[in-house]
């Protein structure tokens, strides 16, 4: 029987909280990369899975706001991309 150490992801892909939609999908050109989380320093704002986003077309955008993760993290209002 597999345990927990055997299935869970010993090393996750960490972008900031001012890392843009770009940032992200670089990190997604990897196969292997299946979710990347957001945080601003030890807080995870949301975490942003290989499903495509239509609604996040440009490179440059704010890559928190691009998930919706309900009550599970931060609002996208209360993140800061402009920096």
């Amino acid at each position: 029987m597999e345990t927990v150490a055997d299935v869970m992801v010993r090393h996750p892909k960490l972008c900031h909280e001012y890392s843009t939609v770009g940032d992200v999908r670089q990190l997604f050109a990897d196969d292997h990369v299946h979710a990347v989380l957001i945080m601003s320093g030890t807080r995870l704002l949301t975490v942003i899975d290989v499903r495509p986003r239509p609604e996040a077309t440009t490179q440059r955008g704010c890559a928190a706001a691009a998930e919706r993760a309900g009550d599970r993290a931060a609002a996208p209002a209360e993140t800061d991309c402009s920096r």
